[in-house]
């Protein structure tokens, strides 16, 4: 569908050089110009229920950490079963079984 606008001298100039640098003609610039303002108004549409989702996430996440805080603590086992289950320093060639002058 075609339509015919008016648009001042230096608006027109505007299009023409920013079309240009696009390699597009000034109409498909315009079409493009539209479309694109026409996305930004459906998310600025959207936005206030963006921001009480993203406000309800926010309570929810709270809501989470504050019960984590609640649990009862881990009892704790002696250094020697926790050293066993959790040794100090990883050698990563005894997890292979090699030694460097291996290689």
């Amino acid at each position: 569908m075609k339509i015919s606008i008016s648009l001042p001298n230096d608006v027109i100039d505007q299009v023409a050089k920013a079309a240009e640098a696009y390699g597009l003609n000034r109409s498909a610039y315009i079409c493009m110009c539209v479309k694109q303002q026409l996305a930004q108004d459906t998310v600025l549409q959207k936005l206030p229920q963006m921001l009480e989702l993203m406000s309800e996430a926010v309570k929810v996440t709270k809501e989470a950490k504050a019960q984590q805080t609640q649990q009862p603590p881990i009892e704790a086992t002696s250094p020697a079963a926790d050293s066993k289950r959790y040794p100090t320093r990883l050698d990563p060639y005894e997890a292979i079984g090699a030694h460097p002058s291996d290689f």
